[in-house]
């Protein structure tokens, strides 16, 4: 029996996957573009250029206390994302630092956490990455996972839109700058 507590079994996945013509075998693949081909009598319109700076993750001295390093990463985090609810769960859930996003949401980064193991396995993908999920009504959290000396951390943040990719970075780096003693 696999230690996995998942209900997805890796064979039948990669089976039902494989009988709809999608290969597991190796890495995957990237994802199709959405957007139409330029043609040549219509030049594409240039890329928008994002305005807004993001601030760089803080760095820490070794002898700031890791509530003080928490603290000063909620800080920062708040000022990148406008205010924005965020709670930091340890790998077995519990909550390290909450500032209003409700505990559930935090406990259910981690158990979304460990629920995509086994697909990302199974599709060879980067253990480490983030997840955006509708709650409900549009309410969306994205969950951020760090790999940290405590563990894989999962940070979960309300936000209206999911963070752009270089933020998402900036933030990852930023929160395992806070557990890197």
């Amino acid at each position: 029996m696999s230690p996995s507590l998942s209900w997805i079994d890796p064979g039948e996945l990669k089976e039902t996957l494989s009988r709809i013509g999608i290969s597991v075998d190796g890495p995957p693949a990237p994802p199709p573009s959405f957007r139409p081909e330029p043609s040549e009598d219509q030049p594409s319109p240039p890329p928008t250029p994002n305005t807004e700076a993001s601030p760089p993750p803080p760095h820490f001295e070794p002898v700031i206390s890791v509530a003080e390093r928490i603290d000063r990463f909620a800080r920062w985090l708040e000022q990148l994302t406008h205010g924005a609810p965020m709670s930091i769960a340890d790998p077995e859930g519990l909550l390290i630092e909450g500032r209003g996003l409700p505990e559930p949401l935090a406990l259910a980064s981690v158990a979304l956490d460990r629920a995509l193991r086994p697909i990302r396995g199974l599709l060879g993908t980067h253990q480490v990455g983030s997840v955006t999920l509708e709650i409900d009504g549009g309410r969306l959290v994205q969950t951020i996972w760090v790999v940290t000396p405590i563990g894989r951390v999962a940070l979960g943040i309300m936000v209206e839109r999911p963070l752009e990719p270089g933020r998402v970075e900036l933030v990852r780096e930023g929160l395992r700058r806070v557990f890197d003693w």
